[in-house]
């Protein structure tokens, strides 16, 4: 969940195997090419190492070979000194190829190997404006994983044995580094780290919670979009979407964006219709409709309520007969996602050892969760009984001393504003979360709406009517709920342990 940790690394070498040694780290390793200028005694004692002259016009090249090999496969070439030292004899060949593919008479095998070869010698020959080289040494800054050092030390000493490295120590305020942000691959879907990623990259020593986003972000969106039809349809529409994109089908920009959520639609839709047909018990608004599958399909009856120690989760509710159970469960998932929020907060915190903001995160979230706690004892009075000086006393002024010292004592007079905002926002983030009420009642309401209007008519307008009605609804109020469940996240849930504004490691790749 934590990204992968690296190790900023300096190499020194000849400067004539500078080219041969990022030849082999992007053919054997996973790096990333820093600039070396970034040190003032390198900027002012080193120049760039300087580019082939045939570089502008290879670009220039490259630029129109791109045209015809948009979106076809690039052939897997092992690319070696000999492949990508090009000479001017090498680009006329190339672009005798380029026109007589042009033409319709090339051969298109050896197009695409010339443009890999092209390609590669383009993308080396810009790298090199980051290496620095004095009269004798070649000086290569990179980030590299630190279980794979040892692995980039072997790849350089195999051009160059006599090469010397440096691991440059990283000055850390408050745990913060300058480390681009390297991510592990994961079996969780893509598209919930996508919506991750949209709001920004985790810092180097920040948690990624794509995995955990999975798990809540289908739950608070089926309870805003619950009905059996339209979480079905949308399944069904994310399905052909799949089909569609397995078989190479093009699309422009706009539909390729929304094509490529063809997973998160499945995802959705099946949380809705369970949420749909097993709670809300609503079939395209229909109560009826949906009471009619449920029987037809013989499935259990569910309780009531989830009794959960000192409190209970309603499980059969509907938004617009039952809103105060729906009001309830919305701020159940409010306490719940908040805190949990507050928590990975204190994990990052020790994950970088600031012992005195894990101390004022357990003020936090203690202060929260005893909030939490008389809400669930005192049901409707609970804002009478936190008015009580007894309850301020001992219930809510221990965790927020707690907190005060941890904050103070990490961020010094910041901590105490900080303080004062945090304590504020939990309010107004727990009531947010209303918004899963008012979504998931209108979005009951307005299918109920259709559905008993066209239910009155015969069924040659009743089927018009519905079928109407339910694209608007789904596509309106899915959207709706799409956006509202999205802020639900990044700023309710984000906002207690994420920033978001880390830099994304950039591998070094000459095709």
């Amino acid at each position: 969940m934590f990204p992968k940790p690296l190790t900023h690394m300096i190499i020194y070498a000849p400067k004539e195997q500078a080219r041969k040694i990022l030849l082999n780290l992007s053919n054997e390793c996973c790096i990333q090419l820093n600039s070396s200028f970034y040190d003032r005694a390198i900027a002012e004692n080193a120049k760039p190492v300087q580019p082939s002259s045939l570089l502008a016009g290879a670009l220039n090249l490259l630029q129109r070979m791109e045209k015809y090999v948009k979106d076809k496969p690039t052939p897997n070439i092992k690319l070696d000194e000999k492949l990508i030292s090009l000479s001017e004899e090498d680009i006329k060949y190339i672009e005798k190829l380029d026109e007589e593919l042009r033409k319709g008479a090339g051969n298109w095998d050896e197009y695409m190997k010339a443009y890999v070869r092209l390609k590669a010698f383009c993308n080396l020959e810009s790298t090199l404006e980051k290496v620095a080289e004095t009269d004798k040494v070649a000086i290569i800054d990179v980030w590299v994983k630190t279980v794979d050092v040892e692995k980039v030390i072997d790849s350089v000493k195999k051009v160059e044995d006599k090469a010397a490295f440096e691991i440059v120590e990283e000055k850390s305020e408050h745990g913060e580094t300058e480390s681009p942000t390297l991510l592990e691959r994961t079996r969780i879907p893509q598209v919930f780290r996508k919506l991750v990623l949209s709001f920004g990259t985790p810092k180097s020593n920040e948690l990624e919670p794509s995995a955990f986003m999975a798990i809540t972000y289908p739950i608070i969106f089926a309870l805003m979009f619950g009905d059996f039809g339209h979480g079905l349809l949308l399944t069904i529409f994310g399905v052909y979407l799949l089909l569609l994109q397995k078989r190479g089908a093009k699309f422009g920009e706009t539909l390729s964006l929304i094509v490529s959520g063809a997973k998160l639609y499945i995802i959705l839709g099946i949380t809705s219709s369970l949420v749909g047909l097993f709670m809300y018990r609503e079939a395209f608004g229909s109560h009826e409709l949906a009471q009619t599958i449920y029987e037809t399909l013989h499935l259990p009856e569910i309780p009531e309520n989830l009794l959960l120690g000192i409190t209970y989760i309603p499980l059969r509710l509907n938004p617009i007969e039952t809103p105060l159970r729906l009001a309830r469960l919305s701020l159940l998932i409010a306490f719940f996602q908040v805190s949990f929020g507050i928590i990975l907060s204190m994990v990052n915190a020790f994950y970088t050892r600031r012992i005195w903001k894990v101390v004022g995160d357990i003020g936090w979230v203690t202060l929260y969760l005893s909030i939490a706690y008389l809400f669930f004892i005192h049901g409707r009075n609970v804002i009478s009984v936190i008015l009580n000086f007894n309850t301020i006393l001992y219930f809510l002024l221990p965790p927020m001393i707690v907190m005060i010292v941890g904050r103070i004592i990490e961020e010094k007079v910041n901590g105490l504003l900080e303080t004062m905002e945090q304590v504020i926002s939990l309010i107004s983030n727990t009531f947010s979360y209303f918004r899963i009420l008012a979504i998931g009642a209108a979005h009951a309401l307005f299918s109920k709406m259709i559905f008993d209007t066209g239910s009155t008519l015969n069924i040659f307008l009743f089927i018009p009517i519905l079928t109407l009605g339910t694209i608007i609804i789904m596509g309106f109020e899915g959207l709706l709920a799409f956006l509202h469940c999205l802020r639900l996240h990044w700023v309710e849930w984000f906002m207690k342990f994420y920033s978001g504004t880390g830099t994304t490691f950039q591998p070094l790749k000459l095709v």
